[in-house]
């Protein structure tokens, strides 16, 4: 009988002893962490072909574009794409909007789109076209040029499919195809490649 009251009464003591060093610290309450509000930002709105828009102090525009087969460089050689493609040439209109030298944007800030592929510039020098690679490295105050980029993008695509694109800060465009809901930090500026 004293073992069985000894073991109550240590049993008593354990349950005395939890029950003050809980209540001397009380259990932390736990954080419940809320989804922040995030700002989306929204796909650039196409522009339309020929009209322009000025990103530190230099207008871009789209003045044309055309596909081909083939073409003739300057050096009087025909070139013909890789099979089951087709070249994409866009014009772009650079006009300097200010009264001090402008760096001209690298080639890799100009894209050709289709949905979730991104088509970057190659080689040119198309007979009897400003090629966008021979263009100097700064442009004039209240000059404008007008040189031709060329893609090779797959034969299959028609020019109502496809988009241009200007990145004036980056090198690829952050989410595709034009429909997406966001475009990453930097500015982005699309072409409807339509007539």
């Amino acid at each position: 009988m004293k073992a069985r009251t000894f073991f109550i009464q240590s049993i008593l003591l354990a349950v005395f002893l939890l029950t003050a060093c809980e209540s001397q610290n009380p259990p932390t309450p736990t954080a419940i962490l809320l989804p922040t509000a995030t700002t989306i930002p929204i796909t650039p709105t196409p522009i339309k072909i020929g009209q322009a828009i000025t990103f530190d102090g230099l207008q871009v525009s789209v003045e044309s574009f055309e596909i081909t087969a083939r073409y003739t460089t300057q050096f009087n050689t025909v070139r013909e794409p890789p099979a089951g493609m087709k070249f994409l040439w866009v014009q772009v209109g650079l006009r300097n909007v200010t009264s001090t030298l402008l760096a001209v944007p690298a080639t890799e800030h100009f894209s050709a789109l289709h949905e979730r592929t991104e088509f970057k510039t190659s080689y040119g020098h198309r007979q009897n076209f400003l090629d966008y690679t021979a263009l100097p490295e700064k442009i004039s105050p209240n000059q404008e040029i007008k040189p031709w980029l060329r893609f090779e993008i797959p034969a299959a695509l028609e020019p109502s499919s496809l988009w241009f694109a200007y990145l004036p800060r980056s090198s690829r465009v952050t989410f595709l195809p034009p429909g997406s809901p966001a475009w990453g930090d930097h500015p982005e500026y699309l072409w409807k490649l339509s007539q």
